[in-house]
This record gives C-alpha cells, sequence and structure tokens, in this order.
C-alpha cells in the first residue's frame, strides 16, 4: 500500500465496556483481571492516534509489555493466554446458555 494513498494503521484496545457485553463476559473479565476502558476513552486513543500520524497503538498496561514480550517471545504469551482457556470456556458456555434462556 505504500505506493497508494491508503493508509493503513494498528490500533489495538483492550477489553471495552459497552452494552453489547454479556453479563458472562463482564464476569469473565472480571475474573481474568482484565481491565474494560469506557468506550469514549477507546474513541479518544483512536482519535489522537489517528491525529498524530501513528501507524499504530496498542491501549493500556500490561497490554503494551504484553506486546513487546510477544515480539520477543511469542511462546511465553501463547502459554500465559492457554492457561486462560478453561476460565474463557466456562463463560463462553455460560454465555451461550442465557442466550438460550433469552430467547
Amino acid at each position: 500500500m505504500a505506493d497508494s494513498k491508503i493508509g493503513v494503521h494498528y490500533f489495538a484496545p483492550r477489553a471495552t465496556k459497552t452494552g453489547m457485553n454479556s453479563a458472562a463476559v463482564d464476569r469473565m473479565n472480571a475474573e481474568l483481571k482484565v481491565a474494560m476502558d469506557p468506550p469514549a476513552q477507546v474513541a479518544a486513543a483512536a482519535c489522537a492516534m489517528l491525529e498524530a500520524g501513528k501507524a499504530s497503538a496498542v491501549l493500556g498496561w500490561p497490554e503494551k509489555l504484553f506486546v513487546r514480550i510477544n515480539a520477543l517471545l511469542p511462546g511465553v504469551v501463547d502459554g500465559s493466554l492457554r492457561k486462560q482457556l478453561p476460565v474463557i470456556r466456562r463463560h463462553a458456555a455460560a454465555a451461550v446458555a442465557e442466550r438460550a434462556t433469552q430467547s
């Protein structure tokens, strides 16, 4: 894309607290101690990235550290995420069950 007028940006917000999140998603993020940013904060960060002419932005700490570790030692990050899979799967099943009871 370098020889075109199209720009490519990489924006990586962490979890965002929105009305689209189910209760199961909120419980999962709480159990995993994942910070959730309000939509206005995420939007402001995206706008700031674009206005500053930056090609990329990662929101949150320890997310920024996580990105750096992943670049150097991707196996460490894979292992860390793999340990969280049982929690993620349990909450995903709960979300499916919640939707089924609402139908």
